[in-house]
């Protein structure tokens, strides 16, 4: 999936982690993308700013849906 900075995202967290307490899913920005170490095209983490509290997080890339909003036309979304 591509994943660029700007894209509004739903992140479902790992519910498979010991002893963290997380929602069962939250949406952001994406605000970073990094490749992997085999293949820098694909993207595999991103940080993505948490719509709620702003809060910035690392996500895998299995773990966020990129989110399409009909009407958002991108050239107006505001920088973060």
């Amino acid at each position: 999936m591509s994943f660029k900075p700007g894209d509004l995202v739903l992140v479902q967290p790992d519910s498979e982690k010991p002893g963290v307490s997380e929602p069962e899913w939250w949406m952001g920005w994406v605000v970073f993308c990094e490749g992997n170490a085999r293949d820098p095209i694909a993207l595999s983490l991103f940080q993505v700013a948490d719509c709620d509290d702003g809060c910035i997080r690392w996500v895998n890339a299995d773990e966020a849906t990129r989110l399409v909003l009909s009407g958002l036309q991108t050239s107006k979304v505001l920088p973060l």
